[in-house]
């Protein structure tokens, strides 16, 4: 990922994740490059069940993720059993597994913060997102210049997605949350 500001917007469905990769692709950004998506393998599982795919005797429903992630050299599969198995393509599946490698990380949740943290996301804000994903929610980060990051605004903050924030790091290297837009609820990671 290329750049000091961090676009994430957050997603309910699927079809509204490829939509939104479909759009970046066509306007140049280049998805192994720029673009990561994460998010819950099965759906969100309030009861028991645990990650087996399995809630009571139902079998729950398998997000469709191999749809879009397909368009993404990098795909993996992280098991956690704080949020459930995380499907992460893109550059921040590197991230994720270059920390867990150095042993700088205390599992698959600090990995993810970690690579979070480096994509410019504040930590105020990354608890928000960890939830969101665990709820079933799927987020797009997209890293790059500040002008690559307002197209990628003008590109998905169309009203089909939960919420579009910004995060823009300042001189110190601290990060700033700023939100862009969001569907008809409140943000769930602003600053």
């Amino acid at each position: 990922m290329t750049g000091k500001n961090c676009l994430a917007a957050l997603f309910a469905t699927s079809a509204e994740v490829e939509e939104a990769l479909q759009k970046l692709e066509r306007a140049g950004f280049d998805l192994d490059a720029a673009v990561s998506v994460l998010g819950r393998l099965y759906e969100a599982d309030t009861g028991s069940g645990g990650e087996s795919g399995r809630q009571g005797d139902e079998k729950r429903t398998r997000q469709p993720h191999q749809r879009y992630c397909r368009k993404f050299e990098d795909f993996a599969l992280f098991p956690n059993t704080t949020i459930g198995r995380v499907a992460v393509c893109g550059p921040m599946m590197g991230a994720m597994l270059d920390t867990l490698r150095s042993d700088e990380a205390d599992g698959v949740l600090a990995a993810l913060e970690s690579a979070l943290a480096a994509a410019g996301v504040p930590e105020h804000s990354m608890r928000g997102y960890e939830d969101a994903i665990a709820r079933g929610h799927i987020l797009i980060l997209v890293k790059g210049s500040a002008r690559e990051v307002e197209q990628g605004v003008e590109l998905l903050a169309t009203g089909s997605e939960i919420e579009v924030a910004v995060h823009v790091r300042q001189g110190t290297g601290a990060a700033q949350g700023i939100r862009a837009g969001t569907r008809g609820q409140e943000p769930l990671a602003t600053g």
